[in-house]
């Protein structure tokens, strides 16, 4: 078998994080990633139960994983990948994806979603910054809507580096290089939500409502990973 290139399992990962086209059409989904604990004895698919608040697992989705070449690459790049699809009871669904590294370097900034999704066809526009409020005060989150055919992706999501969520490149930049000169840890996540909805105030007001809730059951000892320090 070739050997599969970095180009190739990064443009994987777009697709895994992207969670494929096919959702809209076939409402097929990629199924959880979920890695062993790493050295900071957390897991994502525990910190992150199927169930919270009026959100769940939505059983209807038929589980579709990458090809195992390019599983084993991302399993090799990132210690931890977890996607899943969320219903509550109105039949609103939510696409969750987080990736988790160990060790930040180049690939959080290559997957980007205004990266990933132009690679694979969509127009991304109306990209803004906002804050989301939550009871653990303001997240900085990348708003955006990505478009291909009649499928319209409304997407929020955000980064964080050790305890710092980074609202730009140039401040993500600098958290990374902060924390190698104090000896910090140069961990970091990638958290995203998006809907297929055509009116983005209504899609989200539903993120903002569904990453309120995941926040309110992630235990305490690991929401600074997700949230960085507020």
């Amino acid at each position: 078998m070739p050997q599969l290139s970095l180009p190739h399992a990064l443009f994987g990962l777009c697709m895994l994080l992207s969670m494929g086209t096919a959702f809209g059409l076939s409402r097929h989904l990629h199924a959880p990633i979920e890695g062993a604990a790493t050295a900071h004895q957390f897991v994502l698919g525990d910190d992150v139960p199927e169930a919270f608040g009026d959100w769940k697992v939505d059983p209807s989705v038929s589980p579709l994983r990458p090809a195992g070449d390019v599983a084993a690459e991302l399993k090799h790049i990132y210690e931890q990948l977890l996607t899943r699809t969320f219903v509550n009871h109105k039949g609103e669904r939510i696409m969750l994806s987080i990736a988790y590294t160990g060790h930040i370097d180049s690939a959080m900034n290559i997957h980007r979603p205004e990266t990933c999704y132009p690679a694979q066809g969509f127009e991304v526009n109306k990209i803004e910054w906002q804050k989301v409020q939550s009871p653990f005060g303001f997240i900085p989150v990348k708003r955006m809507v990505a478009r291909v055919g009649s499928r319209v992706e409304p997407i929020s999501y955000w980064i964080t580096v050790g305890e710092n969520a980074v609202s730009t490149g140039f401040r993500r930049k600098v958290a990374v290089i902060v924390n190698k000169l104090t000896g910090q840890v140069t961990d970091g996540m990638l958290i995203r939500v998006s809907s297929l909805e055509r009116d983005t105030a209504v899609a989200y007001r539903n993120h903002d409502e569904f990453i309120n809730a995941m926040l309110a059951v992630v235990p305490e000892r690991d929401r600074k990973r997700f949230t960085g320090t507020l």
